[in-house]
């Protein structure tokens, strides 16, 4: 059920079958494009009986060797929260660890932060996250394009700088 009261299908299963077509398919095209980084589309499906059971799907870009100090992941990820409870939603473009150098750090902040207009980057917790109503859901599929465009804009800028 969800927030409304509604059932609805498995939230895992809804963005499964929604969104890793397409990042399968964004996958294929990059690796075509830059042959010199490797991307997986991973998800993760947290046991059932654990305190907060969740859903993380993401498309992920390893970079080989980068300048120092650079970035050597970006992923592209949708994350479900409290699954068996009053789930929360959200999505982003977020960087691996790293320490910027110069060339990305002007930018990178505002890559970091790219999530669909109405998410908060400043949420601390899941709890903080939307419900996942059919509405966000909605809302979030309708973005999605742009999330993914970006992913694929900053893979470009990135992958300038493999040395």
């Amino acid at each position: 059920m969800n927030p409304e009261g509604r059932p609805i299908l498995s939230l895992s299963q809804r963005l499964h079958d929604t969104f890793e077509p397409k990042l399968q398919d964004l996958a294929t095209a990059l690796r075509g494009r830059f042959p010199a980084c490797v991307f997986h589309v991973l998800h993760v499906q947290a046991a059932e009986r654990s305190d907060h059971p969740h859903f993380l799907m993401y498309l992920d870009c390893l970079f080989p060797r980068m300048v120092p100090g650079a970035c050597d992941n970006l992923a592209l990820e949708i994350e479900a929260w409290d699954l068996d409870g009053r789930a929360r939603i959200n999505a982003g473009l977020t960087w691996g660890q790293c320490d910027l150098a110069e060339e990305t750090s002007e930018s990178a902040p505002k890559w970091a932060t790219l999530m669909p207009p109405d998410f908060d980057d400043t949420w601390t917790s899941s709890k903080d996250w939307p419900a996942a109503t059919l509405e966000t859901l909605a809302r979030l599929e309708a973005d999605f394009p742009r999330l993914m465009k970006s992913f694929e804009e900053i893979v470009a800028r990135a992958s300038a700088l493999l040395v």
